[in-house]
This record gives C-alpha cells, sequence and structure tokens, in this order.
C-alpha cells in the first residue's frame, strides 16, 4: 500500500512560485500526489486557472494562502486553509495586501534609486506574470539589470531586512488574520 502524500505549501507564479498553477497540477499528478494546496503568498489567484485544471485530472484542490502578518515585531506567515474561494472576508484581505505589497514595493524602488540602481515600475511589472509582485520579482530585475551577481547577493546587501533598500511596508496582525 502506497502511503498518502499531499503537498499543502506551494506557491505558483501568482506570488513567487517557478511554476503556473497548471504546471503544479500536472507536476502533482505526475508525482503521485493524492491532494494538493496552492499556498501563494497573500493570493489566491492561482484558483481561476487550477481549479479547472484538477478538476480534469482528477486531483483533489484544497483552498490555500499564506498570509504576511507580524506579531510582537516579528514577521510571521499565516497558512490558511479549506476556506470559500468566495469568502469575501479572505477576498478582502488578499486585496488588502496586494494593495499594501504595491505601496512597499514602491518604497523599495524609490530607495534602489536612490542608491543608483533604477527600477520602473511598469518595467518590474512587465518582468513577471505574479499577480503578487515582492522582493524576490525586484531582486530578479535587479540581477538581469546588472546590479548584483544573485538574488542572494541583492537580498545580503539591499533588500534584507535591515539592509538600505528595505522597507516593511504596512503591517498587517497574526491576530487578525487568524480571526478572519
Amino acid at each position: 500500500m502506497h502511503p498518502f502524500r499531499a503537498d499543502l505549501h506551494c506557491h505558483s507564479t501568482c506570488s513567487d512560485g517557478t511554476l503556473t498553477p497548471t504546471e503544479l497540477i500536472h507536476l502533482a499528478v505526475k508525482l503521485n500526489l493524492k491532494a494538493l494546496s496552492i499556498t501563494d503568498h497573500d493570493t489566491i489567484g492561482a484558483y481561476k486557472e487550477a481549479l479547472e485544471e484538477a478538476k480534469k485530472v482528477q486531483l483533489p484542490l484544497i483552498s490555500g494562502v499564506e498570509f504576511s502578518t507580524t506579531y510582537k515585531k516579528t514577521n510571521v506567515h499565516v497558512l490558511a486553509y479549506s476556506f470559500s474561494l468566495d469568502s469575501v472576508e479572505i477576498q478582502k484581505l488578499c486585496k488588502f495586501h496586494c494593495h499594501r505589497r504595491t505601496l512597499r514595493n514602491q518604497m523599495i524602488l524609490d530607495l534602489l534609486k536612490m542608491h543608483q540602481m533604477p527600477i520602473d515600475e511598469i518595467e518590474l511589472k512587465q518582468s513577471t506574470p505574479a499577480a503578487m509582485i515582492g522582493r524576490p520579482h525586484i531582486a530578479l530585475l535587479m540581477m538581469k539589470k546588472g546590479y548584483v551577481r544573485s538574488v542572494k547577493e541583492a537580498f545580503h546587501l539591499y533588500l534584507g531586512e535591515n539592509k538600505p533598500c528595505y522597507h516593511p511596508g504596512e503591517k498587517v496582525s497574526t491576530e487578525e488574520t487568524i480571526e478572519i
């Protein structure tokens, strides 16, 4: 008898993953997983594409999302599972996070410009298919533009916490997120 295997924490290109939602579904089938949950950062956008594909291949798909939160000045990622994708509260929280990330990204781009590493917001959006753009996408573009040699270097020198181009963005409490 084969053990029940599932992946309940993976990311698609809707946030910082490297595979599209459809590709994740097919990889799960190839790996003989019995269930999957796509837990993109602060978005449930992958499910528009993933639900239909999961039905086609008869793979149980569990709703999921990974919210960025703060608890007592510490960044905490909260994973939520098995909620209705039509939940107004979840959709509202995702929309808030999208707005929060957009403002944060603009602050980071302003800091990069001050450090002679200009990146235009339009250029950033065109560089990735992700709906939820974050620091990894900025780091990739920094590398592509020759400002750094690697994503790791971008974080180590500029984008990591307490680095010159880091901006924390607006905080969302862990407690508030759990309550929702």
